[in-house]
């Protein structure tokens, strides 16, 4: 989920698509738009330069869109914002052309990538899931097939596997979900490892994290720190998004979304999708529960997160 020039951008990804609102005053309100597809009707997975398949997180901003065509493995640029149905890319990130599709590795390929955003030094991140790594340009490629300038979570672009083949720290991930640009560097939800990470910028290959949250130190990966959820635990979290003052963190594998005064995230969190902070099952439907959150984003003081697993977007007020 994004925003962008007051308009709302959500992954729909079991429909292959992104919707576009262009303002949101009601429950139920239809899109206005939609990228990836011929028409709001349309849902069938495909690539080239307008279709997608299983796009997952996406961002924007005045002038670009970037959607993380995880089942096409590629990210795919829009410039400038999309403001019609089936808009076509401008380049892919992650294939050589708007052809191919096929899973890759190395500093120019990628497989299942599920997030990408811009970094306030210009830089573009990219989540490589599927690599267990997060990719790194130094702007935003020109043309497609660039290779990647530098690799965080393994110690050069060959590595691909989990936590460094087993021993989690710093500077590994395991199956990293989304990602958070701030002023000075970028947020990772570590997904496997039960944690976010905090890279400073400039980005560079093999860099360790300067902070961790879901776990007391580096080395430790268990969901909830092995006991109940806590305000400072995290379980299977999926991704992040800011205001610029409050921070919240989708964790998905305890069904809700905490949300920090600031960042880092520190002191007691507001609770979303739970009635307390040390409680995390699944609850029945209702306005109030949230089901396998997947993303967020805040909006006109507003913090809407796409609960996937009830096929929803609903809008908090957590101040």
């Amino acid at each position: 989920m994004c925003v962008a020039g007051g308009k709302l951008f959500i992954s729909d990804s079991g429909n292959h698509r992104v919707l576009v609102w262009n303002a949101v005053v009601a429950n139920g309100q239809p899109a206005d738009y939609v990228v990836g597809q011929s028409s709001l009707s349309s849902t069938a997975a495909s690539a080239g330069a307008i279709g997608l398949q299983n796009p997952y997180e996406i961002a924007c901003g005045p002038d670009y869109l970037l959607v993380a065509d995880g089942g096409n493995n590629r990210v795919l640029v829009f410039r400038p914002l999309p403001k019609t149905n089936a808009p076509v890319a401008t380049i892919t990130i992650g294939q050589a052309s708007f052809n191919t599709v096929g899973r890759g590795a190395g500093a120019d390929g990628l497989y299942a990538p599920v997030a990408a955003t811009l970094l306030a030094d210009s830089s573009v991140a990219v989540t490589d899931s599927g690599n267990h790594r997060i990719l790194s340009w130094a702007r935003l490629p020109e043309g497609s097939g660039a290779p990647a300038a530098a690799v965080l979570g393994q110690s050069d672009f060959a590595g691909d596997t989990p936590d460094h083949g087993g021993v989690p720290g710093a500077d590994s991930v395991d199956s990293p979900g989304g990602l958070l640009a701030s002023d000075n560097g970028l947020w990772v939800a570590d997904r496997s490892n039960n944690r976010v990470l905090f890279f400073r910028s400039p980005l560079v290959t093999g860099a360790a994290a300067v902070t961790v949250f879901g776990q007391a130190d580096f080395a430790s990966t268990l969901a909830n720190r092995g006991g109940a959820p806590t305000a400072d635990s995290l379980s299977a979290p999926q991704a992040l998004c800011s205001d610029g003052e409050q921070l919240a963190i989708v964790d998905s594998g305890n069904h809700r979304v905490l949300v920090f005064p600031h960042s880092p995230p520190v002191g007691s969190p507001v609770v979303l999708g739970q009635p307390a902070v040390d409680m995390g099952a699944e609850s029945p439907l209702s306005a109030s529960t949230l089901r396998v959150p997947r993303a967020c984003v805040f909006l006109g003081g507003a913090l809407f997160v796409a609960d996937s697993g009830n096929n929803r977007v609903v809008r908090f007020s957590p101040r």
